[in-house]
């Protein structure tokens, strides 16, 4: 994970270097509950989840 100045948006992001995918952000909250549907964010959020336990389970095999 590295953070990386991104433009658009004034803060950092964490980056994933494995995938580019990115996982957190700073402004997060505030992102979620003003310009997405509960249903991107139950998608986004299950993304991730998956994302993460596909890695665990990678390196515990």
């Amino acid at each position: 994970m590295t953070l990386e100045k991104v433009n658009k948006i004034k803060g950092f992001l964490f980056v994933d270097k494995i995938n580019r995918l990115l996982l957190y952000q700073r402004f997060k909250a505030l992102i979620f509950k003003k310009h997405l549907s509960n249903d991107t964010k139950r998608f986004l959020w299950v993304i991730l989840r998956l994302n993460e336990f596909e890695r665990c389970f990678l390196v515990c095999r």
